[in-house]
């Protein structure tokens, strides 16, 4: 077991093994190796939400000009907020992060004079965005992502 611990960890096995002489190993390297591996796994993950909010939040403050890409954009935010679901982030957590930026984005209606052949369909969407941020606004506990998505998807 010393053996492949230290090929899969060396330096959490040198730490281990710091005490001890080059003569004598550590008895105990192996459940040494193992409580570094698991006491640092929860610092890991939380550094992998961290990472993933930080992308969630370049993906929603990214720039969508053409009504052609708002279901790509869609997509690419609910992509992301799928994955935070799956690794049990907090839901106000991650609506918190999407909802406010998102609807500031879509329900003023900025690109609605960018090009003349979007206009209807940029008034539709900023439309729909706003009837949701005014909900939102009144009871932000009513507005969950998946909704938002849904509708906006089929708009």
């Amino acid at each position: 077991m010393t053996r492949p611990t230290a090929n899969a960890a060396p330096a959490h096995h040198a730490i281990a093994g710091t005490k001890y002489d080059n003569d004598i190993e550590n008895p105990f390297g192996c459940i040494t190796v193992y409580f570094l591996f698991t006491s640092t796994a929860e610092k890991h993950v939380q550094k992998r939400l961290d990472a993933g909010l930080e992308q969630l939040a370049e993906h929603v403050a990214s720039d969508c000009k053409r009504v052609v890409d708002v279901s790509a954009y869609l997509e690419r935010i609910h992509i992301q907020y799928l994955n935070h679901v799956k690794a049990k982030e907090h839901m106000s957590v991650l609506h918190s992060q999407i909802l406010p930026k998102f609807f500031s984005k879509l329900s003023d209606g900025r690109h609605v004079g960018s090009d003349l052949l979007d206009c209807a369909e940029w008034q539709q969407i900023g439309i729909k965005a706003a009837e949701w941020q005014i909900l939102r606004d009144k009871d932000a506990s009513r507005v969950t992502w998946d909704d938002v998505y849904l509708d906006l998807a089929t708009t």
